[in-house]
C-alpha cells in the first residue's frame, strides 16, 4: 500500500452525505482510504458516511490492556431493493488479513531482518484479529455490518480493490 496522507476536500455536491464532526477536518491516511473517500462522496447509492467517528473498545493483546479503536468509515447505504444499511469499512493490504508466514532468503536462510518483518508482520496481525473481533461484536449489538475493502490479491497490475463481508476472510467466530 502506498503510503499518502492528508485532508479530504468535500465537492459542494457531495458536502451533505458527510455526516462526521468536522467537514474541514476528513484526514485519510493512505491513498486507498482516500480514493475510497472519492468513491463515498459520488456513488449514488451512499447515503450519508463519516471516517473515524467510530470508536470500538478492544481488548490489545500485546500490550493487555483496553485500547480505542478508530474505525475508518461509518457508511449508510441504500440497496437495490430500496433497503438502508449502515455498514462499518476498514481499509487494509490483503496482507494484513492473513496469517503471516515465515519466509527464508534464497538460501534458505532465516535473516536477522526476515525475522524482524515477520515479528512485525505477526503483531500487525495479532491486533487487527482482537480490533475486528471486538468490531463484529460492535456491529452485532448495534444492527451493523462489517467489511474490509483490501487489494484483491486475484488482480495483477494496478491494483484492484475487494470489498469483503468479514466472514468472508476472518474465521474467530
Amino acid at each position: 500500500m502506498r503510503y499518502n496522507q492528508g485532508r479530504y476536500i468535500l465537492s459542494e455536491q457531495s458536502e451533505h452525505k458527510y455526516i462526521g464532526r468536522n467537514k474541514d477536518n476528513i484526514i485519510f491516511r493512505s491513498g486507498w482510504e482516500r480514493a475510497f473517500m472519492h468513491y463515498l462522496s459520488n456513488a449514488a447509492g451512499v447515503i450519508a458516511w463519516s471516517s473515524e467517528e467510530i470508536i470500538i473498545q478492544y481488548k490489545n493483546p500485546l500490550k493487555n490492556r483496553i485500547s480505542r479503536y478508530f474505525m475508518d468509515f461509518f457508511v449508510r447505504v441504500k440497496d437495490k431493493k430500496g433497503n438502508i444499511k449502515q455498514i462499518l469499512v476498514e481499509v487494509k493490504p490483503f496482507s494484513q488479513t492473513q496469517q503471516p508466514r515465515m519466509t527464508t532468503s534464497k538460501t534458505g536462510k532465516k535473516t536477522s531482518k526476515r525475522m524482524k518483518s515477520f515479528q512485525y508482520a505477526i503483531e500487525t496481525y495479532t491486533v487487527n484479529m482482537a480490533k475486528w473481533e471486538a468490531t463484529v461484536e460492535f456491529c452485532k449489538k448495534n444492527e451493523l455490518d462489517f467489511f474490509l475493502l483490501t487489494d484483491d490479491p486475484h488482480k495483477q497490475g494496478s491494483v484492484k480493490f475487494k470489498l469483503w463481508h468479514w466472514s468472508e476472510l476472518l474465521s474467530f467466530v
